[in-house]
């Protein structure tokens, strides 16, 4: 490795030039690299300044534009939502995994879609698809999620995991100490799911 290498990526404190046709990469005494191309007739760049009211400003309308797309986003979300919803009661399952997958296309931090494409694909039996689901709900959204628990350990006792599923029964209890009923009354009826 030579010296000019060496400099590029171990970012001392020190100021080499590394020139390779007409690129050339200056690492400076504050560690950050700038590029600039070499031409004929070099212009020296000023640096881009904006004043703080423009700046804010600037930022004001990306959130509002932002929020308007978000909202956007979820109003057709909630029409997919609701026509798979409509598909699973007429127990169209393959229809409403479809629908809810939409929805999760255009939201993705919704624990609802998850939930309800999970217990379609329960009643489809794709378990594994299921507790795919569930386990994103629980580690990427919400780790006290009741239905993304209780459908996880529904996948699991059709799979015959009875560790995994009472271990999903006890994390669900623990999260939900105050749904403990709720939780005894749905195990019970585990087996018609």
């Amino acid at each position: 490795m030579t010296c000019l290498n060496f400099c590029r990526i171990c970012h001392r404190k020190r100021t080499s030039l590394i020139l390779d046709h007409d690129f050339i990469v200056k690492v400076r005494e504050d560690r950050t690299i700038l590029n600039d191309v070499i031409s004929e007739n070099p212009v020296k760049k000023e640096p881009h300044t904006v004043d703080k009211f423009t700046f804010v400003q600037q930022l004001e309308q990306d959130a509002a534009m932002r929020a308007e797309n978000r909202r956007n986003r979820e109003i057709i979300a909630d029409n997919f939502r609701r026509l798979g919803n409509k598909a699973f009661k007429e127990q169209r399952y393959e229809e409403a995994i479809n629908l809810y997958t939409k929805a999760v296309d255009y939201i993705k931090d919704s624990p609802i879609l998850y939930n309800n494409r999970a217990l379609s694909y329960i009643k489809t039996r794709v378990y594994k698809r299921a507790l795919i689901d569930c386990d994103f709900v629980i580690n990427r959204l919400d780790e006290k999620n009741l239905r993304s628990w209780l459908y996880r350990a529904v996948a699991y006792f059709n799979l015959d995991d009875q560790v995994n599923f009472e271990k999903s029964i006890k994390m669900a209890k623990k999260h939900n100490a105050n749904e403990i009923d709720y939780i005894d009354k749905f195990i019970d009826r585990i087996k018609d799911i």
